[in-house]
């Protein structure tokens, strides 16, 4: 399953609902029309971002091809492989005085093997939202993303076990996390 993400799909003059049909269509590789006979296909051509441009013809029917407008769409996978995220060091103890295996202040805990899209969520054991972090829009150094030890509202947590839910697309990972301050 892919999912668009690219606004001018909605904001190009013309006819909105073959965008839309022909962005679903372009995110499988496919090509088609909608029902009023205009064409859409894939260029082929990729930009640097991973984003690629489409070309939809306008009232092409049996007539031939009519006015070719292109425009870029961006695609991402949310259903990677997430089997090999785990999170260290566990447990966290930044005041051990073995900052190798237990962390530091500066340090904290990292999130490894990621994603480039889902989310993060710590939770406590009663089930409580602690920290939810969005993996597409945050900076990753080595394929890893670092957790400050903060909850939502930029307290550092208490000491104590801690749930982590890995989601990309429907695939979900989950492990426990200890903080001891």
């Amino acid at each position: 399953m892919y999912h668009i993400f690219h606004k001018s799909l909605l904001l190009q003059a013309g006819n909105a609902a073959l965008y839309c049909a022909a962005a679903i269509l372009l995110a499988c590789g496919a090509a088609g029309a909608d029902p009023n006979g205009n064409a859409f296909q894939p260029d082929g051509q990729t930009l640097p971002n991973a984003t690629t441009v489409a070309s939809v013809y306008e009232n092409s029917g049996a007539q031939g091809r009519g006015a070719k407008t292109s425009f870029p769409y961006t695609t991402a996978a949310g259903d990677e492989d997430i089997s090999g995220v785990y999170a260290y060091p566990v447990p966290f103890k930044p005041n051990s005085g073995d900052s190798t295996r237990y962390g530091t202040w500066s340090r904290l805990i990292w999130f490894t093997y990621m994603p480039t899209v889902g989310t993060i969520r710590i939770y406590t054991l009663s089930g409580a939202l602690v920290r939810s972090i969005d993996i597409a829009s945050t900076p990753k150094v080595n394929n890893e993303i670092q957790w400050d030890v903060r909850n939502t509202e930029g307290a550092i947590v208490a000491s104590g076990i801690y749930i982590w839910e890995v989601t990309s697309g429907p695939n979900r990972k989950t492990g426990k996390l200890a903080v001891i301050k």
